[in-house]
């Protein structure tokens, strides 16, 4: 759990640093203020959560959360007193996890490389897709606004993102003068970048997926 939440906090945070430079830089140029605003309101308030997330803080919090809240629930909800201690338990074991990790500077400086080269990869591909509708987009823009909507996409509100990520789309290129239907259809194709970038892995697991499906059938077994 802490390797899988270091790798998501390290990714958030690629994410966060390459649109809110950029946004800074290009920001004299746009016309609408709000994008501004909203870029460095999520990408600064993302920054100090994982800041504040990743700080003595939670562990020194936690032994006050337990002795306000654990008699209280212990009395009135006992379940859910033994819920909350076990919880608050893994929590302060994943924190110390993740923070173990800053004894490991060169680790993180490889990682923190890797996932910067990941985002530049998904940026990229739009601008492959920009170019690719004959309405090309400038570097600085999309650096700026892919790894935003990127992260807006991995929230838990819709299945893959849908109609999320076609609402970030439509508002933060639409703010940089790209119009409604170019932005809606570069993100409606990104799709099927994403679903054919799984051909060759399926092409290489179907084989042997076929062959095992058969030796159950011969075996008997379902």
């Amino acid at each position: 759990a802490g390797a899988l939440l270091a790798d998501r906090v390290l990714g958030v945070l690629a994410l966060m640093t390459l649109s809110l430079a950029a946004t800074l830089w290009i920001w004299p140029t746009l016309g609408d203020r709000t994008v501004v605003a909203t870029v460095v309101g999520l990408a600064g308030g993302m920054l100090v959560a994982l800041a504040l997330a990743l700080s003595p803080l939670p562990v020194r919090l936690a032994p006050y959360a337990q002795r306000a809240l654990s008699p209280w629930l212990g009395h009135h909800q006992p379940r859910l007193g033994k819920f909350f201690d076990k919880l608050l338990l893994r929590l302060t074991e994943t924190h110390a996890a993740i923070v173990d990790y800053r004894r490991r500077p060169r680790t993180l400086v490889w990682v923190m490389l890797l996932n910067f080269g990941v985002q530049g990869l998904r940026i990229l591909s739009f601008h492959c897709l920009f170019r690719a509708v004959h309405y090309p987009v400038p570097w600085l823009s999309e650096i700026a606004f892919v790894p935003m909507i990127v992260f807006l996409t991995l929230l838990p509100i819709s299945f893959f993102g849908l109609g999320v990520k076609e609402g970030a789309f439509l508002y933060f290129f639409g703010r940089a003068g790209v119009p409604a239907p170019v932005s809606l259809g570069v993100s409606l194709l990104s799709y099927l970048l994403v679903f054919g970038a799984q051909i060759p892995g399926a092409v290489l697991v179907l084989p042997r997926f076929l062959a095992d499906r058969r030796a159950r059938s011969v075996s008997g077994n379902p």
